[in-house]
Order: C-alpha cells, then sequence, then structure tokens
C-alpha cells in the first residue's frame, strides 16, 4: 500500500454548520472508497465531503453559480 499523506481539513465546516445525512451506496464504491481514505488518512466521510465539493467547483467552471441553497429555519 502506498505511503500515507497527512491532509489538512482546512475546509471543515464549524458544529453549527453542517448538515447530517445518510448515503446509498454499492458495497464495492463504499470498500473502495474507504481504501482511499486510508491512503489519504482521512476520514470516509471528508473523502466524500472532497468529492461534492469538486464536483460542485467543475460545475460552477463550465456553468457559471449554483442559486444559493435556502437554509431550513431552525425553529
Amino acid at each position: 500500500m502506498p505511503e500515507q499523506s497527512r491532509r489538512t481539513r482546512k475546509n471543515s465546516l464549524p458544529k453549527a454548520n453542517q448538515s447530517f445525512t445518510q448515503v446509498r451506496i454499492d458495497d464495492e464504491t463504499f470498500a473502495k472508497g474507504k481504501i482511499l481514505a486510508a491512503i489519504y488518512g482521512e476520514s470516509f466521510n471528508h473523502l466524500m465531503v472532497r468529492a461534492i465539493r469538486n464536483e460542485i467547483q467543475n460545475y460552477e467552471s463550465k456553468n457559471g453559480s449554483l442559486p444559493n441553497p435556502t437554509v431550513p429555519d431552525e425553529n
């Protein structure tokens, strides 16, 4: 297995700005994702967040900004 590199969590959100969700993912993709996360020295969750952020950045670079999401009321 390649030497692990430690990535910093410079883009981590404060706990107050986090949403919690569940994702359905096939077993092979999950297993390979866990391996990649271990290689990169990060959690599987952080790997997924980084992948989603990369997709957003790629989309916006080609198509312009996505609309601002609405934030649900906490009342």
